[in-house]
């Protein structure tokens, strides 16, 4: 396992944070049945802070949609500002 938090500090997904202010997550990692490792963040803390954001699920693009926007049209993914 510390094989692969290495390599996710290769891969700079991983970084010292500083104690304040930030989230600490905490940082799992699953082995999984094929040999290669899950990595599991949770974010409950972080996810208690954020602003709560109805969707209109009748109006959200199916995947087939995607393909007829116009040039001029942005899809953004994740809501945070």
């Amino acid at each position: 396992m510390s094989n692969e938090i290495q390599n996710l500090i290769q891969l700079k997904v991983l970084e010292p944070a500083p104690l304040t202010p930030s989230f600490i997550s905490p940082l799992f990692i699953i082995p999984k049945s094929n040999g290669k490792c899950r990595t599991i963040f949770n974010l409950k803390a972080l996810n208690q802070n954020l602003e709560k954001t109805l969707v209109d699920t009748a109006t959200m693009l199916l995947p087939a949609q995607v393909g007829k926007l116009h040039l001029e049209a942005w899809l953004i993914s994740g809501g945070m500002p």
